[in-house]
């Protein structure tokens, strides 16, 4: 088994890219609020799948954060101030993969919370049916 998960491994890649190494504070600041705000689960994400550009919002009480993840750069908006953040083809692809995990585990969250109500919805109308035999005979 070990060994059968190994190869899987190797030939898909390890499952997601390391966080690359940024030389730059303000490129690193950007990864690291990126992270924060796309990994909140109160944090709003949205997707272009025509121009693949990736958007997330998150609302503090005081202070709402807009990031945008366009071609090779970061917008990072606030009400007070913008900031363009270039980014290299390994730290936007690292961006890009983060947000793609975290839309996954939502659908994946939302696909059985929506599955386990039809589930419990069958099973009342499963007891109703065999309530109702039960009161005919």
């Amino acid at each position: 088994m070990r060994i059968l998960i190994w190869n899987k491994r190797l030939m898909k890649g390890a499952g997601h890219t390391k966080r690359p190494y940024c030389k730059s504070r303000d490129v690193d600041t950007a990864l690291r609020i990126w992270s924060r705000v796309v990994l909140n689960g109160e944090s709003e994400l949205m997707y272009n799948p025509v121009t693949q550009e990736c958007y997330a919002e998150w609302f503090d009480a005081s202070n709402p954060v807009y990031l945008f993840l366009e071609s090779g750069r970061m917008g990072i908006v606030n009400t007070v101030i913008g900031y363009d953040v270039s980014l290299t083809s390994d730290e936007e692809t690292w961006c890009s993969e983060v947000f793609r995990r975290e839309v996954n585990r939502r659908r994946n969250k939302f696909k059985t919370e929506a599955l386990g109500k039809v589930v419990h919805s069958l099973d009342d109308l499963e007891c109703r049916l065999i309530n109702g035999e039960n009161g005919s005979i």
